[in-house]
């Protein structure tokens, strides 16, 4: 699903990452830790095409990500890749359920204000191929019912608790049902009850969605939820 070949990375005179290289499979979900500076938010800025490495390769699901350009690599980002940030990052503008709907919008050219309900109607198997925008909204549907936030999803992100939010980050990440998901810190602003419930959430939304995980952290005891654990060194 995932392989990095000898990635390198500098930032002026400072190395971040030196000749890096692992696999990861398909549906796997590995923990990368490290100490502060050790590269760990550069490299998941890697995997999620957000920053290129100076030398070596990084494929994912069979496309070598440094043969596309800048429009490409927004839609291979778009369509295959589901970002779950340590703050969230909701836009307070929207709702909830707004949030979770934009990269849909984004993906079919659509605004989400003509579909308000978030109330599942029709049950879309995890197996089965999305294809249209009323397709995805369903699935969101259903994502919110899986998050268990069907009772606050029509509420603003000030209005939710940092579980809640962070739920709701999981939902966006996962509506185009992106063959990886790339965690950075998710459960970095929690105490250590919601931490833990984030995680089973995590690995739930995995196995249902069949996607593969990376996910960074400072906390060693989250990687009990995972199969594999990269560790960094500073």
């Amino acid at each position: 699903m995932v392989s990095v070949s000898h990635i390198s990375k500098s930032y002026g005179p400072l190395q971040v990452l030196r000749d890096l290289s692992f696999t990861v499979s398909k549906g796997e979900m590995v923990a990368v830790t490290g100490p502060s500076g050790s590269g760990k938010t550069t490299l998941l800025q890697i995997l999620g095409t957000l920053d290129r490495p100076d030398s070596g390769q990084v494929v994912i699901n069979g496309v070598s990500t440094d043969t596309l350009d800048g429009d490409q690599l927004a839609r291979f980002r778009n369509q295959h890749i589901g970002f779950i940030f340590q703050d969230s990052r909701l836009l307070p503008e929207f709702t909830a359920w707004e949030n979770i709907l934009l990269p849909a919008c984004i993906a079919y050219g659509v605004s989400p204000s003509g579909h308000t309900s978030a109330t599942p109607t029709d049950t879309i198997a995890t197996e089965q191929e999305i294809s249209t925008f009323e397709q995805t909204v369903q699935w969101c549907r259903q994502l919110v019912e899986l998050c268990n936030i069907h009772d606050c999803v029509m509420r603003q992100p000030r209005q939710l608790s940092g579980g809640q939010q962070q739920r709701v980050a999981f939902a966006r990440a996962l509506s185009l049902r992106p063959s990886l998901v790339l965690a950075d810190e998710p459960t970095g602003n929690l105490d250590p009850e919601n931490a833990e419930n984030v995680m089973t959430l995590l690995n739930k939304l995995r196995t249902i969605c069949r996607c593969t995980v990376i996910l960074s952290t400072h906390n060693l005891e989250l990687t009990r939820f995972t199969d594999s654990h990269i560790r960094l060194a500073s």
